[in-house]
């Protein structure tokens, strides 16, 4: 007989997939995947979203590290009047950080709900907030 945790993993993972098709519509978010990748900053962006979801922390770190550098190079060249690195006009001067933020606390989330579910003494409202945290966090991350 399957426990509560078991029976509100399996309607969320229903709402979970729901989430990722409707975020796949509005561009590859799949993997942490940025919907624009033509920057330095993007790219960098992609491998620590890779790099933190595979739990490779110290690497994370790192790409991190040299994120931040990567954007505030990028900020500085438009603040000098530069415009976009690629002549096409500034999307975001500081927001690759940001997701990155974002991104690490959906991942923290994602993570929590699942250890949860998975947990034989979770009560059907941890799943639940956890399941909800995850979500919030999701929709923060999906809209920067």
């Amino acid at each position: 007989m399957a426990t509560q945790a078991e029976k509100i993993t399996a309607d969320h993972d229903q709402d979970a997939a729901e989430i990722w098709m409707n975020a796949e519509s509005r561009g590859d978010h799949r993997y942490g995947k940025p919907r624009f990748d033509r920057r330095l900053s993007d790219k960098i962006l992609t491998a620590y979203n890779h790099a933190y979801a595979a739990d490779e922390v110290e690497l994370a770190n790192k790409l991190r590290a040299l994120l931040e550098e990567a954007e505030s190079k990028e900020i500085a060249h438009c603040e000098r009047g530069g415009g976009s690195v690629l002549d096409v006009p500034v999307r975001r001067t500081s927001n690759a950080v940001h997701q990155a933020r974002l991104w690490s606390q959906f991942v923290n989330a994602r993570q929590g709900y699942v250890s949860l579910s998975i947990r034989a003494a979770s009560s059907e409202a941890e799943v639940r907030d956890a399941f909800n945290a995850m979500q919030t966090s999701y929709a923060r991350w999906i809209v920067s």
